[in-house]
């Protein structure tokens, strides 16, 4: 179990006491054996781990581009709020886990699969292309996307920020 404890010095202190009780010959108990680890430092890092998750968790709710991880496939394996909007979607259960290259104009999925290849070999990557939401809306999407670095991986995860640019393509044409 894990304890706090006040030092004399007033500074406190987490430890990690592992105690095992001792019985005589007669299986009387005798007293514990009490082994303690200061885990005081593990502790902090446990606290701003949860802080900057948190941080990073808001971050992803409140940004108004679509957010998302995406695998070299173009599996989505999440998205923040401001995406399933674009993607006129409810729930993330109705994409996460799914392709997002059905949901791509036909003639634009080679270019948004290159997308996510030049990604992978290059670090970064800068497209735009066409796609129909749920409910039939066609948008015109710009994204910019860059590998994330996990070593645990079984396979590589994308990060893409992806913009409506419908307006701008309507007005260049």
């Amino acid at each position: 179990y894990e304890i706090w404890i006040r030092r004399r010095d007033g500074m406190p202190t987490a430890l990690q006491v592992t105690a095992t009780p001792r019985f005589d010959a007669q299986g009387t108990y005798s007293g514990s054996l009490a082994i303690c680890r200061d885990v005081t430092e593990q502790k902090h890092a446990e606290v701003a781990l949860k802080a900057s998750e948190s941080h990073l968790r808001a971050i992803w709710d409140a940004e108004p581009e679509c957010v998302k991880l995406v695998s070299l496939e173009g599996l989505l394996l999440d998205v923040n709020p401001a995406g399933l909007d674009m993607l006129e979607v409810d729930a993330k259960e109705q994409v996460v886990g799914k392709s997002i290259v059905g949901m791509i104009v036909p003639e634009h999925r080679p270019r948004f699969l290159e997308i996510l290849r030049r990604t992978w070999g290059e670090g970064s990557g800068v497209g735009e292309f066409e796609i129909i939401g749920l409910k039939g809306t066609r948008r015109w999407m710009e994204t910019h996307t860059v590998t994330l670095q996990d070593e645990e991986a079984e396979s590589p995860t994308l990060l893409a920020v992806t913009r409506d640019i419908t307006g701008r393509k309507h007005t260049e044409e």
